[in-house]
């Protein structure tokens, strides 16, 4: 909880000076919904509260200033949005005051450039809200991860900024004061960077009376977001905005500084050799000094001991004492079942060992005070009846897991063995992946085109049949190879024109081509040819002639039918010579004359 006023230091103080703890954030969420107005900006509720671990709690610290233990608000880079919250009973100079944490340079602008301003008092209240006075500026240090502020007295005419040259750290909370006077013409604005808290005003850091817009009132505090996420106002954390009109109450001393000391285990208990004092409690920081071990969690003043009678290291849970140092006799377990036995102690689950080999079977277990014999404590058997199977054994391949690691055969190489049905010593297309053979008819070459027939193999000759015997892809091949050629007539003579090549006879084929007409079997190069027939029967590529013999002269009378009178001859005429030819179905009369 944030700092609570009783009502009679409220009299006082109001007797004193006016002061107002405008905002301690004690609240979660936009700053829009929570008492601030949004008067310009591209999105209304980007100015958030957070409530992350910080230096006080999750709020800003300042060492020797009043603590806060309430959230701080955040200002993202690139959000653009301006709030104000309206103050009253302030007139002529007013004091406001504030925690910065700077978590980083990003978002601002660079040193060399005019900055952007994020706070100071407002004009008016509420929207719109556009008389803007003593605002302060912000940009990155010349020097790496560190930022400057600057101030100008108004937002009017003529204003330029005065920076204060000292760069501050990024990551380490500052407290800043700001001081207006409106009663005096320019109007003048002086700032103060982590001045000691709880003293008189003493001489400002920073002083600025530049522009001559004068402010109609201290009407309010705003808070500015704006520019770009690479150059703006950045990513800010303020929390404890005070008010008042004088510098004593927006700068209370803390009342009340209290010692610290590490807790580095997180224990609770704190290392009395290292400590602070602070108004807050730091992270990693308790109130007690009784831990006697801060880098051991389990060792502080809370700490339970166990008596440990027998001896063992494990202790009776019945007898005990809290201690930060261990007592003699005494350990921090308490699982000891028999403290009377060094050799009894801790209530375990115990796994049988049926094979005797050291490993027990998870299946199979009690609960007992001390081991039984035939149990063990580890489960890790994967076969608890044979002894040679257990995680300290090596493995074999054997399709077995013999070291219990959940794999089988691992560490050997596993095979593709094919099936080899015809037994030819090569495998066709079954395939199984083993380290050991399936059997005898697997083997680990394969290729075997038929795996039916032995005979047919990668091994095997080619003969001529027809078929890929030695399983290369082709069939027949480098074997002696004839032409032959159809003999359709079936008088072993073939055909010229119709002819193939194999390496062996194939029916209706022979390896002659010299049949002229393969469609009569009476007609090939051994026939004989029929003379004047007009049939060239022999295949000489001619019809035979007749060759003229001398008979005598004979006469003849009538007509000569060669189909019934071969070479028939009447009566020979005085002085007459003839041709004889025969022939056989064919009317040879020529009307008489001379043949």
């Amino acid at each position: 909880m944030k700092k609570v006023y009783l009502a009679c230091i409220l009299v006082l103080m109001f007797s004193y000076s006016f002061s107002q703890a405008l905002e301690t954030f004690s609240f979660t969420g936009a700053l829009n919904a929570n008492g601030w107005i949004t008067h310009s900006g591209v999105t209304p509720g980007q100015f958030q509260t957070i409530n992350t671990a910080s230096e006080c709690g999750y709020s800003l610290y300042f060492n020797g200033l009043e603590a806060s233990n309430g959230n701080r608000t955040t200002y993202v880079a690139g959000n653009s949005e301006d709030v104000n919250k309206a103050i009253t009973g302030i007139s002529g100079t007013g004091y406001f005051s504030f925690l910065l944490n700077v978590p980083s340079t990003t978002g601002l602008h660079i040193n060399t450039a005019a900055g952007d301003y994020f706070i100071g008092f407002g004009g008016g209240a509420g929207t719109p809200m556009t008389s803007l006075a003593s605002r302060v500026f912000i940009k990155a240090g010349a020097t790496a991860n560190t930022f400057v502020l600057g101030l100008t007295n108004n937002s009017g005419a003529g204003t330029n900024t005065t920076w204060n040259t000292t760069e501050y750290p990024c990551g380490t909370s500052i407290l800043v004061v700001i001081k207006l006077n409106v009663s005096i013409s320019p109007i003048s604005a002086s700032m103060w960077i982590n001045p000691t808290a709880g003293i008189s005003e003493p001489v400002a850091n920073t002083l600025n009376s530049s522009g001559a817009t004068p402010l109609a009132a201290l009407a309010s505090i705003y808070l500015r977001q704006s520019g770009t996420a690479t150059s703006g106002t950045g990513n800010l954390q303020l929390d404890e905005i005070r008010v008042g009109s004088t510098w004593e109450s927006v700068t209370p001393a803390c009342t009340q500084i209290l010692t610290w000391y590490t807790d580095t285990d997180l224990d609770g208990f704190g290392n009395p050799s290292t400590s602070i004092q602070s108004c807050c409690q730091p992270a990693g920081y308790v109130s007690n000094n009784s831990d006697c071990n801060d880098t051991n969690a389990a060792i502080n003043p809370n700490t339970i001991w166990y008596a440990d009678a027998d001896g063992d290291l494990f202790g009776n849970v019945l007898v005990s004492q809290t201690a930060c140092t261990q007592p003699i006799g005494y350990v921090q377990n308490s699982t000891d079942c028999d403290d009377a036995n060094s050799n009894v102690n801790a209530f375990g689950t115990f796994y049988q060992d049926f094979d005797q080999d050291g490993f027990g079977n998870a299946t199979v277990s009690i609960s007992n005070c001390g081991q039984p014999a035939g149990y063990v404590l580890n489960a890790t058997d994967c076969n608890d009846t044979i002894a040679s199977i257990n995680p300290n054994a090596t493995e074999i391949a054997d399709n077995v897991d013999n070291d219990c690691d959940g794999l089988t055969d691992e560490g050997f190489t596993i095979l593709a063995w094919i099936l080899d049905s015809d037994q030819d010593g090569f495998g066709g297309n079954d395939t199984l992946l083993s380290i050991l053979s399936p059997g005898i008819n697997y083997v680990l070459t394969g290729g075997d085109c038929n795996d039916t027939l032995a005979a047919i193999n990668p091994n095997a000759p080619e003969i001529c049949d027809g078929i890929d015997n030695n399983c290369n892809g082709s069939t027949d091949e480098n074997l002696p190879l004839l032409t032959y050629y159809a003999d359709i007539d079936g008088d072993n003579y073939g055909n010229n024109t119709d002819s193939l090549v194999a390496c062996s006879q194939p029916t209706g084929y022979v390896l002659t081509n010299t049949d002229c007409d393969d469609s009569n079997s009476a007609i090939n190069p051994g026939a004989t040819d029929i003379p004047l027939n007009n049939i060239d029967e022999d295949c000489n590529g001619s019809d035979a002639s007749l060759t003229p013999l001398n008979l005598g002269m004979y006469q003849f009378a009538g007509t000569i039918d060669c189909a019934t009178q071969d070479n028939a001859v009447t009566t020979q005429p005085t002085g007459a010579t003839f041709s004889l030819f025969s022939g056989t179905g064919t009317n040879c009369s020529a009307g008489g004359g001379v043949f």
